[in-house]
């Protein structure tokens, strides 16, 4: 068990911890981490406690190399995965970043720091807090390079602001280097005025992930994928050389595909017509000699 403290005695610093105590509460999922109580110490500090999660965050773990950092791609399923759960419940994360992906000593994946979560409008009749450091209007919060457009404006953000810093981190593995780099101020800045770098200005990477990561980070929230469970099934469909929604294999390819999948039917096919064949042209022989003889 971890005990989580509040920063400091003040009501500011316990409105936030129970707030992101109660959102945790609300979600159970294997890649978010259990809250098992929220009390005060003897001394008379707020605390939270929950799953103690050893491990490293992505950050800290993703390699040099790109076969490297593909090789951590099953992560960010799990944490589009837990996304998911949280949008059915109406709390979006608002701060998906390789530094809150963490990956435990087992190999498990962890959506962790909840502490910018937000209850959304819709659900807030059923009793969630309101999160203390950000609701005001224009308030800008999150870690800018992998923010959304529309949250780096300070405007109201729901479930597909999440869609867009998953692409962000998804961004970040392929070119191992955030969206957007400089001042947290330019940074800023530039998240709200324009694109990043596109990815086939850094490298080559894999055609299906970089369409995957156009697509979640579009700037319209409209035009990026419906739920993070969209995502999910996209990058589970790049993984098996399945169809995905955010790009179309050319026709070669899904020929292939389709023969790598089914390789033993599509050999006992070649098999049984290489027989055939092999029938065909001793019969037509034996036609042919028989024909010469009379």
């Amino acid at each position: 068990v971890a005990l989580k403290l509040a920063s400091e005695p003040s009501a500011q610093a316990e409105a936030q911890m129970r707030h992101e105590a109660l959102l945790g509460a609300r979600l159970s999922h294997p890649a978010i981490v259990p809250i098992y109580e929220l009390g005060y110490a003897e001394g008379g500090a707020m605390f939270v406690a929950m799953r103690l999660v050893r491990g490293a965050p992505l950050e800290k773990v993703a390699g040099a190399s790109l076969a490297d950092r593909l090789g951590l791609l099953s992560h960010l399923v799990d944490a589009a995965d837990a996304l998911a759960h949280a949008h059915d419940r109406g709390i979006v994360h608002r701060d998906v970043t390789p530094a809150n992906i963490m990956i435990d000593r087992f190999g498990d994946t962890q959506l962790i720091d909840w502490g910018l979560g937000k209850q959304l409008p819709a659900q807030l009749a059923r009793g969630a807090d309101l999160n203390p450091k950000a609701e005001r209007a224009g308030m800008v919060v999150g870690t800018a390079p992998f923010m959304s457009p529309e949250q780096a404006r300070g405007e109201a953000v729901d479930e597909l602001s999440d869609v867009y810093s998953l692409g962000a981190v998804l961004y970040w593995l392929l070119a191992g280097r955030a969206p957007y780099e400089g001042t947290l101020f330019s940074i800023v800045e530039a998240v709200r005025e324009r694109e990043p770098p596109r990815l086939t200005t850094l490298g080559t990477f894999p055609t299906p992930l970089v369409s995957i990561v156009e697509r979640a980070m579009a700037r319209r929230p409209r035009d990026r994928y419906a739920s993070a469970r969209a995502l999910a099934n996209d990058l589970r469909a790049y993984q098996s050389d399945q169809v995905m929604a955010a790009w179309r294999a050319p026709v070669w390819r899904r020929f292939f595909n389709l023969v790598r999948r089914h390789r033993v039917t599509v050999s006992a096919v070649a098999v049984a017509m290489a027989i055939l064949l092999a029938v065909g042209a001793f019969a037509t022989q034996r036609v042919i000699s028989a024909n010469h003889q009379a």
